[in-house]
């Protein structure tokens, strides 16, 4: 491939126009504590925040509860759609065997025809018994048509994942796929490339949010938004990036801003952005809002993660990382991928290394990453940034999204082996050295290393990419640090032993202290006695003095000694306290020297003079 140029081609210079292109913002964070998968699901389902969920071991996609007054629906109009046929058939010992209400229904029919005098007609029954079999076709297909839409997602990501990933790690359910209520937002942008008029509100783009959860507790929502057809480049590069401002207006539904409210300020309704839509749609309300300065997709996802958060019950979310996968699959403005990369090679190292908009010659050569397909139907590029596929040949929305997610899937896990160091690093530094908190931290130590060590992918190409990745975010030092503050801890653990172990000695011999005290009484009057019996004249006798001081007075001395003794001990034992633990108020001292003569005032001084001078 040449070197490409900052804008000129065969055809001449020109914006490059790109016509199809869906942009999936990959946002990861974590929560400070390990999560019981399947119990968060649950919640998230119950919820309303989440609509399906599947397994990587199982593939089976499940749906959230509000889906079983469909079910109902389903089965009672495919029961009608079968009773209808034996009836029209004539089977009518198969049509009690199967469905006896049906059967009675249609007895109590004819039932009432003969009291009337009247013969029964084979349509009159029918059309008594059920609807006719068009409104039976078309509510089927309706409610199948309707949960298969939001099963198709999960389906998909499943069916990579099974060519993707080693079985084994399937297996172990490292984590689940959910997928959360979508969100609509009327871009800055339209078709061709116009701007949006402010009261403008056609042409919405729809967003599909879809969540990972994994055991650890990283979380990632990735949004997928298509974007308006035939973008030109300078409004095409507003949307490659997370943080920046591309939606003029938004439609949230109830579940994610009801669950987003953190505090009872936030609960309160009249302090929401918007107004609720009239009509509901997917069994729920819908708030349309309307920014005064527009907001990003990062704003959308502090939305979705206190949602997310709060049913959850967890804490977390403080930092995160956008990954944004952007996929072009459609450009019209050169002939073929030389001629497209040759025009436009500065425009798309601008793209890949979120760079300035213009670049120098020798700069273009050097942040131009390596194209990465083995195939000549698209190009893909990887960096630290983001990742750019593009398409050279036209393919439906379908074959698409399965093209997309053979790009993503790759990227999602590399995402995880690395958030999974980076939360297991903030939790050795949130973890003091008591025993129950090394242990629970070497156990999550356990699989995050493994997963790291030990790749989930079983494709070459895909193993490169990880490798890639992690190399650009410096995982391999990030790792290192893990181990040595994991052997760092594990000898603060030890001293942490040692030192209670040497605590439980001390007590122990001040509770033997005590004990001998408290049974020391005939002790102290046999020495008595012996103290009696000793000469006065002498050294020994001098030392002995004050024992037959207190041995003259009898059991009255025995008693004062004792308490003496007692006394003592206690007053050595407070004095240890207290040089152990130094009671008393600490007094800050604080850096420099205070100039009375206020020349440049605080806020705080400058209302205490207003004060004084008030007065």
């Amino acid at each position: 491939m040449s070197m490409p140029s900052q804008s000129t081609s065969s055809s001449g210079s020109h914006d490059p126009l790109i016509s199809e292109a869906t942009i999936y913002y990959t946002f990861t964070s974590a929560t400070e504590k390990p999560l019981d998968l399947h119990k968060a699901a649950t919640r998230l389902l119950k919820s309303g925040v989440a609509e399906t969920v599947c397994s990587p071991a199982e593939g089976e996609v499940r749906v959230s509860p509000r889906y079983r007054q469909l079910a109902k629906l389903h089965r009672k109009a495919t029961r009608l759609q079968e009773s209808q046929r034996l009836l029209s058939e004539g089977q009518f010992r198969s049509l009690i065997t199967r469905h006896p209400l049906m059967a009675m229904r249609v007895a109590a029919s004819i039932g009432r025809s003969l009291l009337r005098g009247e013969i029964p007609q084979e349509d009159v029954v029918e059309e008594d018994t059920s609807p006719d079999d068009s409104t039976l076709d078309e509510a089927i297909e309706l409610i199948e048509r309707s949960v298969a839409a939001r099963q198709s997602v999960s389906g998909a990501q499943h069916a990579i994942e099974s060519t993707l990933l080693r079985s084994a790690y399937r297996d172990s359910e490292p984590y689940l796929r959910l997928l959360l209520r979508p969100s609509r937002h009327w871009l800055i942008h339209m078709a061709g490339g116009t701007q949006r008029e402010i009261d403008d509100f056609g042409s919405p783009s729809h967003v599909e949010a879809l969540l990972l959860i994994h055991r650890s507790g990283v979380l990632q929502i990735t949004f997928a938004l298509t974007l308006p057809e035939n973008l030109k480049g300078s409004a095409f590069s507003a949307f490659t990036f997370g943080g920046n401002l591309v939606c003029q207006a938004s439609e949230i539904s109830e579940p994610i801003i009801a669950n987003a409210a953190r505090d009872r300020y936030e609960r309160d309704v009249s302090h929401w952005l918007g107004e609720w839509r009239e009509e509901e749609e997917e069994g729920t309300r819908w708030r349309r809002m309307q920014f005064r300065e527009h907001a990003s997709f990062a704003d959308l996802f502090a939305l979705y993660i206190d949602a997310i958060l709060k049913v959850v019950k967890q804490d977390g979310g403080h930092e995160w990382q956008c990954y944004p996968v952007i996929c072009i699959d459609k450009v019209t403005c050169c002939d073929g991928e030389s001629e497209w990369l040759e025009a436009h090679g500065a425009y798309m190292a601008t793209i890949c290394n979120g760079g300035p908009s213009k670049l120098r010659e020798s700069a273009i050569a050097e942040l131009s990453p390596k194209n990465r397909s083995l195939v000549p139907d698209h190009s893909v590029f990887v960096t630290a940034t983001n990742s750019l596929r593009i398409a050279w040949t036209e393919s439906d929305y379908e074959s698409s999204f399965i093209d997309h997610l053979q790009l993503i899937v790759p990227i999602e896990i590399t995402l995880l082996q690395h958030w999974q160091l980076r939360n297991l690093e903030s939790r050795l530094h949130a973890t003091d050295e008591r025993g129950f908190d090394v242990q629970a931290v070497q156990h999550e130590a356990i699989y995050g290393l493994r997963e790291y060590r030990q790749s989930s992918l079983q494709h070459g190409t895909a193993i490169e990419l990880t490798e890639h990745l992690l190399g650009a975010w410096r995982t391999e030092r990030l790792h290192a640090r893990i181990i040595d503050s994991l052997d760092q801890l594990q000898q603060l653990a030890a001293m942490e032993q040692t030192r209670q172990s040497a605590s439980r000695a001390n007590r122990l011999a001040a509770a033997a202290v005590v004990v001998a005290l408290a049974v020391g009484l005939p002790a102290i009057e046999d020495t008595m006695e012996i103290a009696k019996k000793i000469p006065e004249d002498g050294l020994w006798g001098t030392l002995a003095w004050p024992l037959k001081h207190f041995a003259n007075q009898g059991d009255l001395g025995y008693w004062k000694l004792y308490i003496v003794l007692l006394g003592t001990v206690t007053a050595a034992y407070i004095a240890l306290l207290l040089k152990r633990y130094r009671f008393g108020v600490m007094v800050l001292r604080r850096a420099g020297y205070s100039w009375q003569q206020v020349t440049i005032a605080s806020p705080s001084q400058r209302s205490e003079e207003g004060a004084d001078s008030d007065g």
